[in-house]
Formats: C-alpha cells, structure tokens, sequence
C-alpha cells in the first residue's frame, strides 16, 4: 500500500530523529496527537516497511554494517598506541599520520598543540579503548546488566484482604 505524502515525511523525519513523536509534528500532525498518531504509524505494516527500507539505505550510505562495526571496535580495543608513536632519546614523537594504516587514523580523536609554562607540547587523544572492550562485550552478549532483587514478604491467601494488601505494599517499598 503506498504511503500518503505526510506519512512518508512521518518516516523521513523519524530516520532523522528516531523520535515518533518530533517527527509527526515535522510531519504536519496536530502536536497535541502527535504522540498518538507517532504511536500508530509505528505499527502501520506500509509505514515499518518504508522504515526498514529507509534503514536499509541508511546503512548502505554509510557503509557501515554489524560485521564492519565490530571490526572497528576491535581495533579500538586491540589498540597499542607505540603502533603511532615512537620514542627517541626520552622524547614521545607521533609517526607521520599519512603513513599510519587508516584504522589507526580513525582512532587519534584530537591532536592539538598546547603550551604551557615548561614549553610547548602535543596533546594527542586516542579512542577509549576500555570503552570499546565493553561495547565490544556487551555487543557479543558477553556482559548482561542485571539488578538483584530479594525480599522477606509472605503472602498465604487468608492474609489476602484489601487493608492487608495496601499494609504488604506499603512494607515492600518502604512506607511503615
């Protein structure tokens, strides 16, 4: 089923934003049922099959899928900073960029020059590498964040009264 003019603006503001609600508004939709009418297209098989093929495209433009991002993670991750530098009599010099392999590049976030009252220096910043390991982890299933909850309530049927039931719930978050 082909979609309307403003439901195929709803799914271009939406692959801009993410946000159901700011992409109805910029849609055209009444900003008091914007969230509502987000809510429905979501759900409209026309409108998640234009999505799916809009992020498809996405993905394509960018050049960046599952396995490459990965890749890039590991080498963040795996990243050994004396591949950029080398040291020559105490002092730190970083190689010729222009050699480096271009996942190393990708992994200088910043090189400025500073100066300080001992002289001026460089201040290189490399991509967070523990950072990495724990997307990396966490991407893999390595790492699941988990809450522990316990608690000493007791319940038998007989205790099951309105005034009972408001008293356990008032123990169970704390009200005594």
């Amino acid at each position: 089923m082909k979609l309307t003019p403003k439901q195929e603006r709803f799914c271009q503001e939406y692959m801009s934003s993410f946000n159901g609600k700011k992409a109805a508004i910029q849609a055209g939709y009444n900003p008091n049922s914007a969230a509502v009418i987000a809510s429905e297209n979501l759900i409209k098989p026309n409108i998640v099959e234009r999505l799916a093929e809009l992020s498809k495209d996405l993905v394509e433009r960018t050049k960046l899928d599952q396995e490459e991002l990965v890749e890039k993670l590991k080498t963040t991750a795996n990243l050994d900073v004396t591949d950029m530098i080398t040291i020559e009599d105490g002092k730190v010099n970083i190689k010729d960029t222009s050699d480096l392999p271009i996942e190393l590049r990708q992994n200088i976030v910043s090189i400025v020059e500073k100066k300080s009252a001992a002289g001026t220096y460089i201040d290189i910043k490399f991509a967070d590498r523990q950072k990495a390991i724990i997307d990396l982890g966490r991407y893999l299933g390595m790492f699941v964040d988990r809450m522990a909850v316990s608690t000493d309530l007791t319940v038998t049927v007989d205790d099951f009264t309105d005034e009972n039931y408001k008293k356990m719930l008032d123990e169970a978050s704390g009200k005594h």
